[in-house]
């Protein structure tokens, strides 16, 4: 016998029955995937609650995601039951299941596609926490997700979820959109309920009007390369039916960055980027664009049908990387160097560094320029010579500052060697390649080379410098080595070796004699290099320094004593 239960079970809502008044259909061509979307056939009871039957929807599998697993009924069984509304949207039913405890669950269904084709899924959930009498939001959560490889493991990473919607006592569209990988893919619709604060109130859930179909395809454009810090970046579509109208949203990301929201459901195809906007643009940076489509689909029957396409992957429809001259000032320790000032010669263009040592300019026009750093405190080095053409995207400089105390003498080889005294194979001072300056030193051969300096309370010394490599070895019998010394130079406090085995590009590379506080007393400078002679190797060496590194700070230790 069907018994009816406390009227504090009953959901009395009869406001959200829903009247099917007439509507358009979708457009001509469409099609609705699933079997049984609006949930109107049962299979036979598997089970009984109070002499009430329990079904699932046919064609539709239950699933339970975690906790408990509900109760599935009929809209109108649960109605009979609690003697509340036999909630649906169209036709005569909806699946309905309910639990006390914390669920998540719901009913999954799989479909034959065609593998590469995009589809999109639209469901309508009701959800009422313990009773419609009062309204609490986010308790239970409504979504659809789709496994592109047809699983029906609901804890599968590889499922597309949808966003979530949360409003209770209201019926939701929840939505969601995939690129099928198999033949098969399949389609969950899941909520997620909280336990009930009181035993004898069941958290209820209503699923109708289901949608499976094709997608609408969308991609971004943008240029390739831009030197001004604003441009043009534009989006289309193509309905998955003919005739229907679009919509679009567009995301944009920096370089390797998250994916941002840009624009949301917009019917425009193309707007400015920058340069503020949405966000700050930088040169030398590059802004990844992607889009996708919403298309309106009209009705499926009563429910109004409106559905995303699917966003790329990776780097998105389009990238569009802004030119300009970037990098960073640094100490001869390599820290970064705040408040440096950076100038183009020959244009109105400079810049100051941020906390992080960073910079960019705008490229100038083709031509020949050199390009300086300095700030209060340090030495500066050589100007940097580039030449910009027409076909230019981005130019990056790193600049390393001198210490206010280098000892060094013709650290930058400008035209000689003055002050280095040499053993084997004399270096050649070189115009090229340059690092900074005019000149750089070209080491070839068995060649030494050294600098010896008594120095006074300098705190930690730092030997820095840039150095590039040119070999034809491949066997690793050549050897390149950095010597910081204190008296002798065959005794090393600090060793920065390499064995050429490859071309090295222009690198800065700093060695601490390793003592703590201030150092007085003698200290050198040894480069050496060691090659076999049956492949020639070149090492190039500019911007030499050898001055004080970073303070520490030592905090006074303190002892507390504890009394037994």
């Amino acid at each position: 016998m069907k018994t009816i239960h406390s009227p504090a079970l009953r959901i009395g809502v009869a406001a959200l029955t829903v009247f099917l008044l007439s509507a358009p259909l979708a457009a001509a061509g469409f099609v609705n995937f699933l079997t049984n979307p609006g949930l109107e056939t049962f299979n036979a009871p598997y089970g009984y609650y109070n002499g009430y039957e329990l079904r699932v929807a046919q064609h539709w599998t239950a699933f339970t995601k975690s906790g408990v697993t509900p109760k599935y009924m009929t809209n109108d069984e649960w109605a009979a039951m609690t003697g509340g509304a036999a909630e649906h949207l169209e036709g005569d039913h909806s699946q309905m299941y309910w639990e006390t405890g914390a669920f998540a669950a719901g009913i999954y269904q799989q479909v034959s596609v065609t593998p590469g084709t995009d589809y999109a899924a639209q469901a309508k959930i009701l959800s009422i926490w313990e009773t419609s009498a009062t309204r609490t939001d986010g308790k239970m959560l409504k979504q659809v997700g789709i496994d592109p490889h047809g699983g029906t493991d609901p804890n599968s990473p590889d499922i597309v979820w949808g966003p979530t919607k949360g409003s209770d006592v209201k019926w939701e569209s929840v939505r969601t959109s995939a690129t099928a990988i198999s033949s098969t893919i399949t389609l969950f619709v899941l909520v997620t309920s909280e336990a009930s604060s009181s035993p004898s109130l069941r958290n209820q859930v209503f699923v109708d009007a289901v949608v499976l179909t094709k997608a609408p395809a969308a991609s971004a454009t943008s240029p390739s390369f831009s030197r001004n810090l604003s441009f043009t970046v534009g989006w289309s579509g193509t309905p998955a039916y003919s005739g229907n109208s679009l919509e679009y949203d567009v995301e944009y990301k920096v370089d390797d960055g998250s994916w941002s929201f840009w624009k949301g459901k917009t019917s425009s195809t193309s707007a400015t980027f920058g340069p503020t906007s949405p966000t700050t643009v930088e040169y030398c940076r590059t802004y990844h664009f992607r889009a996708r489509a919403w298309e309106d689909y009209g009705y499926y029957g009563s429910v109004k049908v409106k559905l995303p396409g699917v966003f790329a992957e990776g780097d998105g429809d389009a990238s569009t990387l802004v030119g300009g001259i970037c990098g960073h000032v640094q100490s001869n320790w390599a820290g970064p160097i705040g408040g440096a000032t950076v100038v183009i010669s020959g244009t109105a263009s400079s810049t100051t560094t941020d906390s992080s040592g960073h910079y960019a300019l705008p490229l100038p026009d083709a031509g020949s320029y050199e390009v300086t750093a300095g700030r209060s405190g340090y030495g500066s080095p050589p100007g940097i010579a580039i030449d910009v053409y027409s076909t230019t995207t981005t130019i990056p400089l790193t600049f390393t500052l001198r210490p206010p105390d280098d000892v060094v003498v013709n650290g930058d080889f400008e035209g000689d060697l003055n002050g280095w005294t040499t053993t084997g194979s004399t270096p050649t001072v070189v115009t090229s390649p340059l690092r900074s300056g005019d000149y750089s030193l070209a080491m070839s051969g068995i060649s030494g080379m050294t600098q010896t300096h008594s120095v006074a309370a300098m705190h930690e010394p730092i030997l820095s410098f840039w150095y590039k490599i040119a070999t034809g070895e491949t066997n690793g019998d050549d050897s390149f080595k950095a010597c910081l010394y204190q008296n002798d130079p065959s005794v090393c406090a600090a060793t920065f070796t390499i064995t050429p085995t490859a071309n090295v590009d222009w690198t800065h590379q700093w060695l601490a004699l390793g003592l703590d506080g201030v150092y007085t007393g003698p200290v050198g400078i040894y480069f050496n290099l060691q090659q076999d002679g049956s492949e020639p190797t070149t090492v190039y060496l500019d911007e030499v320094s050898l001055g004080q590194g970073p303070y520490k700070i030592y905090l006074p230790l303190t002892v507390k004593e504890y009394g037994g």
